[in-house]
């Protein structure tokens, strides 16, 4: 008889586990639901955005394009971007800039995800 209460017990508290264990999980996820929307949204976005480029403007981005600064006085329309591969590189970052909206220009400059969902 002690064998089979044991046994029970046992089962009872495997049961009781797996449902706390579901109840926890189910609760952190309610509570990164909002970051994880947000963040699935950005990278939503990026992606809308990278494919957009890739059509529109440079089908490969050279990962050299990303983290930097809005480069001064250089257009992408500049037929001197191309002279040097330096110059190429900056014209290309100036491309990212004009085309992207404002409010990516920052995770352009600082974020290095946003890279890493743009160069594939």
């Amino acid at each position: 008889m002690e064998l089979r209460d044991t046994r029970a017990q046992l089962q009872e508290q495997k049961v009781k586990s797996k449902q706390a264990k579901s109840a926890k999980a189910t609760s952190a996820a309610r509570k990164d639901a909002p970051a994880t929307a947000a963040s699935d949204e950005t990278a939503r976005r990026i992606g809308v955005y990278a494919r957009r480029f890739g059509v529109m403007n440079e089908v490969v981005v050279s990962r050299d394009a990303f983290l930097q600064t809005r480069p001064r006085g250089i257009n992408s329309d500049d037929p001197g971007r191309w002279k040097s591969e330096e110059s190429a590189c900056q014209g290309l970052v100036a491309e990212l800039y004009e085309e992207l909206p404002e409010d990516m220009h920052i995770m352009l400059q600082k974020n290095p995800s946003f890279r890493d969902t743009v160069c594939i």
